[in-house]
């Protein structure tokens, strides 16, 4: 978990597609330049939990309500 992604071989390519594979799996979009600043499995996995964090905390947007003609 300690290993280098670059340093084992990693690319921006492979790079893309492992972000891409976060994103379906995790439902979490990482920016492609998190995983060059945080290049480790364990660094990565903070990042995560922070943008897990962050997205359980989001407010929900608000949407107006529309009404019908006989509702005040």
């Amino acid at each position: 978990v300690e290993d280098d992604f670059f340093a084992l071989g990693g690319h921006s390519l492979l790079a893309t597609r492992l972000l891409a594979r976060c994103r379906q799996q995790l439902g979490i979009n990482i920016p492609l330049g998190h995983l060059f600043e945080y290049s480790t499995i364990a660094s990565l996995a903070g990042v995560i939990e922070t943008l897990e964090q962050d997205a359980a905390m989001a407010v929900p947007e608000l949407r107006r309500l529309t009404r019908g003609p006989n509702e005040k």
